[in-house]
């Protein structure tokens, strides 16, 4: 078997076998079965616990020599000290896709580094593979599977995440933000490279964002990253960065960190966007998978006051973003729906058209479509401040209508005032439209999406 059809396993399983299964576990306790059956999976479920026939009404086998037949994946939830023999257990059986929840190997005392290799050796002997330990396996809500132990609520997004930490798959989740995840845990076997691979070609991934803490195979990640950054987006948040980190990264899941700076540079060449931090990740992961790619990196601006243009001008500035002058045939769009007296340039502020018609959201329409027909712009970040929940005041009706109509740029929103939450909800629930709590995080996605095209521009030619 290739690369893809063990990843393949772990991530589109028919049949999973839980093994170490707990009887008194249920809903509101960490439960991979109530998991799965709030995910909706349809395959087959065979807990392995040699204390009971049934766990909730779902038929169990005392030992793994006992199911009726191999199941694409196990899932190992038994203590440390057992795990090899398990493993053990599956190869025999013929299971070639094995995850290890239990953590104390690497990321632990020597014995625990013994056992690790331990159960690398007798995988590979039986030309199985393993996801682990230290870690709550993948989650793909396109086929209602997961490994975790929690409900968490997955939505069929084009995004994939992968980590060191289940909790960053899970808090990513949260945030409305993940489709497909995978959580390496120590990275024994299955790592990065073998993950980034399988969303190489998924039709359903359109970028895949990362949390890593270390690389055990460098060289297999570059291979496979430099051809990834040719069709889709990565994103790397590098943690361990500081000395103090690295250490961290070791006793959590027995990464060696290595030198940042090492990291650093062999992310620009390859292309990888790296993330500053936790936000700044979810926030490029929204804009990736949400809106048209940037063309170029000039932006026009739409604001709902003067004084926010001009903060938007200096983020700009700050993130290489260009803001050009309105071609003639934009200011001659938007001169009829605005006072003489008021100077019509890039940003705009528009406050003076939606106070004068008295129709907020229709001259938000005309000031959007305006800017976004002009051929100088590459892209829009657009504010405003909504003080009234009538649908003269909406916001979301205007900008995804002008969404629809120029599908080939992207729109950025920072919306503000005291009915904002449900104006971004419904803009953000489309997937069109990609929403940011403050200008400075809008604009920098922009210009990250920039800095992307650029690069793909660069080696494409080559």
């Amino acid at each position: 078997m290739n690369t893809l059809e063990y990843m393949r396993l772990f991530m589109e399983p028919r049949s999973v076998a839980i093994i170490g299964m707990s009887r008194r576990a249920g809903r509101g306790s960490p439960d991979i079965l109530d998991a799965l059956r709030h995910i909706g999976f349809r395959g087959q479920i065979y807990p392995v616990n040699p204390h009971t026939d049934y766990i909730r009404g779902t038929k169990a086998y005392p030992d793994v020599a006992s199911l009726p037949v191999p199941p694409d994946v196990a899932v190992i939830v038994t203590p440390r000290h057992i795990v090899p023999q398990v493993v053990k257990d599956c190869v025999e059986r013929g299971i070639k896709a094995i995850i290890v929840f239990a953590q104390g190997f690497a990321d632990a005392d020597a014995r625990g580094k013994e056992l690790q290799a331990e159960v690398v050796r007798i995988a590979r002997g039986g030309g199985a593979r393993v996801m682990g330990p230290n870690t709550i396996g993948t989650a793909n809500p396109f086929v209602g599977f997961t490994s975790g132990l929690a409900r968490v609520k997955f939505q069929r997004l084009p995004i994939g995440f992968i980590a060191q930490s289940g909790s960053l798959v899970i808090t990513v989740a949260d945030w409305g933000i993940l489709g497909k995840g995978i959580d390496l845990g120590n990275t024994c076997d299955i790592d990065f490279a073998d993950a980034l691979e399988y969303f190489e070609d998924d039709p359903q991934v359109r970028v895949v964002g990362i949390h890593m803490e270390g690389l055990s195979n460098a060289q297999r990640f570059i291979e496979v990253a430099a051809r990834f950054v040719r069709k889709k987006p990565l994103i790397v948040l590098k943690t361990g960065r500081s000395e103090q980190g690295a250490r961290a990264a070791q006793s959590h899941s027995g990464s060696i960190a290595g030198r940042d700076e090492a990291y650093g540079a062999i992310f620009r060449q390859l292309g990888i966007l790296r993330a500053a931090d936790l936000e700044e990740l979810g926030d490029l992961l929204k804009a990736f998978a949400f809106l048209p790619p940037m063309a170029g990196r000039r932006v026009g601006v739409a604001t709902h006051s003067g004084g926010a243009g001009i903060i938007a001008v200096d983020i700009g500035e700050r993130y290489g973003i260009e803001m050009p002058r309105f071609a003639p045939e934009t200011v001659a769009a938007l001169r009829p729906i605005f006072p003489q007296w008021h100077t019509l340039d890039n940003p705009l502020d528009t406050w003076p058209a939606a106070f004068t018609s008295g129709d907020p959201s229709g001259a938000y329409r005309v000031c959007l479509q305006a800017v976004l027909a002009d051929k100088s712009v590459d892209g829009v970040f657009f504010t405003a401040a909504i003080f009234n929940r009538a649908k003269s005041w909406s916001v979301s009706e205007p900008v995804l209508e002008t969404a629809e109509k120029f599908r080939d740029k992207p729109i950025v929103c920072s919306l503000q005032g005291p009915f904002y939450i449900q104006e971004t909800r419904v803009l953000e629930k489309t997937q069109r439209i990609a929403c940011f709590p403050s200008p400075d995080r809008a604009i920098r996605a922009l210009a990250r999406m920039a800095d992307y095209a650029e690069f793909r521009r660069e080696h494409l030619r080559t």
